[in-house]
């Protein structure tokens, strides 16, 4: 048992370094010397575990997309409104790309790595895509909006927001990612009162178009 617990141990510590290795240099530039050298393992150990570097940033894309499954499924659990569970998702989202490095890596890998399985975005689309449903289907949505636009919308946003935190993680190389900061959440607080149809009594359904909380 103690075996495979160092074993499961040595395992995560390479995901994590992997993580932080494929964020800084995406796909192409990481190398497994390199990623064997920060988890303070040998390259005998991590070739154990991941025989390639496709295997190592494929189990990275997995758990990226878990944790980031994961973490939405319990952000959108109890909200009272498809606007106020899509405001949970994006902030939830904000929050794992700045603060875990394997979900930055699994979100750059979807971008840049053509061979990249699991998908990060699906970890997340699908609860959007059934948050817009729920918000056209309760007339919510504010009069000749799309509801494919507004999952367009905020799939840009948040891929564009992941892009931006990438860049200055590179450019900010010298402090860490606890720097990395964005913008998201304040974003979609702007673009919300032209998307969303709330009445003034706080509940969605047809009413006059306003900002939650007006």
């Amino acid at each position: 048992m103690a075996r495979q617990e160092r074993s499961e141990r040595t395992r995560v510590l390479l995901i994590q370094a992997a993580g932080v290795e494929l964020v800084r240099s995406g796909y192409a530039g990481t190398t497994l010397n390199r990623v064997s050298s920060r988890a303070g393992v040998t390259i005998g150990a991590l070739t154990f575990h991941f025989p390639s570097k496709a295997a190592l940033a494929e189990a990275v894309c997995e758990w990226g997309a878990g944790v980031t499954r994961c973490a939405v499924q319990h952000a959108t659990q109890s909200v009272d409104s498809p606007w106020s569970g899509l405001d949970a998702v994006l902030r939830i989202l904000t929050e794992l790309l700045r603060e875990e490095a394997v979900v930055r890596a699994a979100a750059r890998l979807s971008r840049e790595w053509t061979e990249a399985r699991p998908r990060w975005r699906s970890s997340w689309i699908p609860t959007v895509e059934s948050l817009v449903d729920e918000a056209w289907r309760r007339g919510s949505l504010a009069a000749g909006t799309d509801p494919e636009a507004v999952m367009e919308l905020v799939e840009l946003l948040t891929t564009g927001a992941e892009a931006v935190m990438v860049r200055e993680l590179l450019e900010q190389s010298e402090t860490g990612a606890d720097d990395v900061r964005s913008g998201l959440p304040e974003i979609w607080r702007m673009v919300l009162p032209a998307l969303a149809r709330v009445p003034r009594g706080g509940k969605d359904g047809p009413g006059t178009t306003v900002a939650p909380g007006s």
